[in-house]
């Protein structure tokens, strides 16, 4: 019997959202049971050693250090679904420039360290601001709490939000326009 192993994501990465994830990867272990593939699901922490023993790897793992792990699996040899590439290009900073670079429509923005350079809170305002505010986004993965995303129109809580991204170890934000709609 041919052997996979799925991921569940994790918590941290689902907020609001934990039971939905979870039934979209046992529905797809469903599917394949009745295919007569073994399939065990896990949260990452789980796993252990387990991920050498399957044929495939089906993750959906969102946070870095999971994503990284998985990479270090894949370049073992794993063949893993949602690949760790693949999860990274999702990510907010690599997901704007994708879509910039593609030329896509897609709201003004600018990407900004959250450690440094208060000239940055300045140049968003000026360049994306407006009456109607900027978002100010975490700029690694998406949401993970209400503070991740919000709009804003006054520069010291502009400020504020970097400070606490920056404490959070959340190196980049994306600051990007309001667009109405």
């Amino acid at each position: 019997m041919r052997h996979i192993l799925g991921i569940y994501r994790e918590a941290l990465y689902s907020p609001g959202h934990t039971e939905n994830d979870a039934f979209i990867i046992q529905r797809v272990a469903e599917e394949l049971r009745a295919a007569d593939y073994a399939v065990d699901l896990l949260p990452f922490e789980a796993v252990g050693p387990r991920w050498q023993e399957a044929a495939l790897i089906l993750s959906m793992c969102q946070g870095p250090p999971q994503v990284e792990t998985l990479a270090a699996w894949q370049r073992r040899g794993s063949w893993i679904i949602n690949r760790p590439e693949a999860v990274t290009r999702c990510y907010r900073t690599s997901l704007v420039k994708t879509l910039t670079e593609a030329h896509l429509p897609f709201p003004r923005h600018l990407v900004v360290k959250t450690g440094c350079c208060p000239n940055a809170v300045e140049e968003g305002l000026a360049r994306l601001g407006g009456p109607a505010g900027l978002w100010v986004k975490r700029g690694d993965v998406h949401a993970t709490q209400p503070e991740d995303v919000q709009r804003v129109r006054d520069p010291e809580r502009v400020r504020r939000l970097l400070d606490q991204f920056h404490e959070r170890g959340i190196t980049t934000a994306v600051f990007q326009e309001h667009v109405a709609g």
